[in-house]
């Protein structure tokens, strides 16, 4: 019986405490006066028009003098396309000595082909520069040469690149074509 004198006391305080006013204090603002705030003490108002400079706009203009490609990251990049390919891979390896190694000798053997005539029409389309790519991808450098754009290309360079490093085989790769 207690128990429940107690519940009921409790109940009918909180019913108590929820029925009252919702704004406590007694200050009540009349919607037609004009809302002024005071400036806090010591406040100083600034008058600009003594000033004949106009203020600087919100953004600044920036101009630059360099060119458009160099801003946007493709100087010397315009006329390549990457495509889905196939590169050759020579070497995986974690020593990026050995990668060097290899890379300068690919790109010794790459030219060595294109002088001997081998596949004229594949080793004439490099440019001065041989398509010898040094990629590393956390733990492993990897080497790899060619952009071919078919398998076809990629199995008729294997054969020649086997004969020079022993351990070649094609990869699938994103290549650079130019346009």
């Amino acid at each position: 019986m207690k128990h429940l004198a107690v519940q009921v006391l409790v109940c009918g305080l909180l019913l108590f405490s929820c029925a009252g006013p919702t704004h406590l204090t007694d200050d009540v603002e009349d919607p037609a006066a004009p809302s002024v705030v005071e400036p806090p003490p010591g406040y100083i108002e600034f008058d600009p028009t003594p000033y004949e400079e106009e203020p600087p706009p919100d953004e600044p203009i920036i101009e630059h003098d360099a060119p458009a490609a160099l801003l946007s990251g493709a100087l010397g990049r315009q006329d390549l396309k990457s495509l889905p390919g196939f590169r050759i891979q020579i070497l995986s390896t974690r020593q990026k000595s050995e990668a060097d190694l290899v890379a300068s000798q690919a790109v010794a053997w790459w030219r060595e082909q294109q002088s001997s005539g081998e596949l004229t029409d594949i080793f004439s389309q490099a440019s001065s520069t041989p398509p010898v790519y040094q990629d590393f991808r956390p733990p492993y450098y990897r080497v790899r040469l060619g952009d071919f754009l078919s398998r076809e290309e990629a199995d008729l360079v294997l054969l020649l690149v086997e004969a020079q490093f022993e351990s070649a085989f094609i990869a699938p790769d994103r290549i650079e074509r130019k346009n």
